[in-house]
């Protein structure tokens, strides 16, 4: 059986994760906070202002580089407030695909985070 996954795959997950009914909201908000504190933060949240938090995954396989996560906008206080990011890039250079995430993660920001914060 190949190990492969999906972006509706990833989406799900983090939306668990995020859900603090799923599980309990202190065992959420441990999970957000792992997944906030990151060695690598050259994908999603690379290119959004200092006070977006950002809960993500990074994926590198060969060609294959991925990054998803929930991403909170400066003054979010909740996971309702945030909104789901899953990209993935396969067959490019990697700092093609970083690029690719990168921009993808910055105009999502753009669209989706409220307007006194962009």
């Amino acid at each position: 059986m190949p190990n492969t996954t999906t972006p509706n795959d990833v989406l799900q997950v983090l939306n668990a994760i995020a859900d603090p009914s799923y599980t309990r909201p202190e065992l959420s908000a441990e999970m957000l906070d792992i997944m906030t504190g990151t060695s690598f933060e050259d994908r999603l949240p690379g290119p959004l202002p200092e006070g977006a938090r950002v809960a993500h995954k990074i994926g590198s396989w060969e060609t294959t580089f991925s990054d998803a996560g929930v991403v909170f906008p400066e003054g979010a206080s909740g996971a309702e407030e945030g909104y789901y990011v899953v990209v993935f890039s396969e067959g490019a250079p990697e700092g093609a695909a970083r690029g690719t995430i990168r921009g993808f993660s910055l105009e999502a920001y753009r669209a989706l985070a409220p307007i006194e914060v962009r």
